[in-house]
């Protein structure tokens, strides 16, 4: 073993079957990034 304690992965946050996949296997949710639209004058 390499010493490597947790794995990470990255679901986007409109898919809500994967998010309760992966937390029903004991992930949790570690960050949240949200973003919006702008309009370029």
């Amino acid at each position: 073993m390499n010493g490597q304690s947790k794995v990470s992965l990255h679901v986007f946050g409109h898919n809500q079957i994967a998010t309760n996949l992966y937390k029903s296997a004991g992930y949790r949710i570690t960050d949240m990034v949200m973003s919006k639209d702008i309009d370029i004058i």
